[in-house]
């Protein structure tokens, strides 16, 4: 293929040289009709090579000075090698200069985390909620069921709460050498993506084999597997009690409605409760919150073959 190439380069190299000094127009049956295209301005000659379906896939750039330019000499060829592979690396590496905006009316979520609070639970614990992460292209993935991840349809409610992420912060190493995360081995060996699509696709793969547990292997658990898989922050060691602080402290809500869907039942339930039971209701809340928030934590911190999954 190489030598194909570079036949065709010469050829054409050939063919613009002598366009440069007879302005005509370019047969169907010429070189540069039947293998490329050649295009001409004042000063510039710009000719492509296509090698494959997509122009610029295996094509070769071939851009030469007129020569009026070095004052009758023929300057050299100067070859650019653009090639679509490279262009799919360079999106992967820096995503953000094409990240779409945030769409909530449509579910839209590019490169985020996103929340909903959990009905009844969130009554009483209005931090208690359901977390997603979205692809690229905004759509929600979110652990849902046992054996079952929820693709474009976020369970228990529309999002509430989201976080964009900042792809800068993820690795993709493109070999085993190039991990700009603090345990390349140990991402290498957990499972490591070459795009934010990528790592969450394998995370869901996984998930889809995992039975659903609320206290132990949950949507939490699933969002945090799909960020230790893109190294986020430099770190594979992200855990639930990580993804729900992240949402706590950086999440910003959708709109007023969706705060007082969060907080309205919490309130209600919290009136009804003073109002019939007094301060004993007050007693038995702090209890419910303590033992939910206690039990996360120490099986976190404590026992984390038990909340891992």
């Amino acid at each position: 293929m190489f030598f194909v190439k570079s036949s065709q380069i010469f050829i054409l190299g050939l063919y613009a040289r002598s366009f440069l000094s007879e302005e005509r127009d370019i047969p169907r049956n010429s070189v540069a009709a039947s293998t490329g295209t050649v295009a001409r301005n004042s000063s510039t000659i710009y000719a492509q090579v296509p090698g494959a379906t997509e122009p610029s896939e295996f094509g070769l750039k071939i851009r030469l000075q007129h020569p009026a330019h070095f004052k009758g000499r023929m300057p050299p060829f100067v070859y650019d090698t653009e090639g679509v592979g490279e262009e799919r690396e360079l999106k992967q590496h820096n995503p953000s200069s094409v990240i779409p905006p945030v769409d909530p009316a449509k579910s839209r979520f590019p490169y985020c985390l996103v929340w909903t609070p959990l009905p009844v639970v969130a009554w009483l614990a209005p931090f208690v909620g359901h977390v997603g992460i979205c692809r690229e292209d905004g759509v929600i993935l979110d652990f849902a069921g046992p054996f079952f991840v929820n693709v474009d349809n976020f369970a228990f409610g529309s999002t509430a709460r989201y976080v964009r992420l900042d792809t800068d912060k993820c690795c993709f190493p493109p070999h085993l050498s190039g991990h700009s995360c603090e345990d390349g081995f140990a991402h290498s060996e957990l499972g490591t993506g070459i795009s934010w699509d990528d790592a969450l696709r394998m995370g869901m793969h996984n998930y889809q084999h995992k039975s659903y547990n609320l206290f132990t292997c949950n949507c939490h658990s699933f969002t945090a597997s799909c960020l230790n898989r893109l190294a986020y922050q430099g770190s594979i060691r992200w855990n639930t009690i990580d993804v729900a602080v992240l949402v706590l402290l950086r999440g910003r809500w959708v709109n007023y409605a969706a705060v007082l869907r969060s907080f309205g039942p919490f309130f209600v339930v919290m009136a009804v409760g003073l109002l019939i039971a007094g301060w004993p209701f007050l007693v038995g809340w702090a209890a419910f919150s303590g033992l939910l928030v206690g039990w996360f934590l120490i099986a976190t911190y404590c026992m984390s073959d038990v909340i891992h999954c």
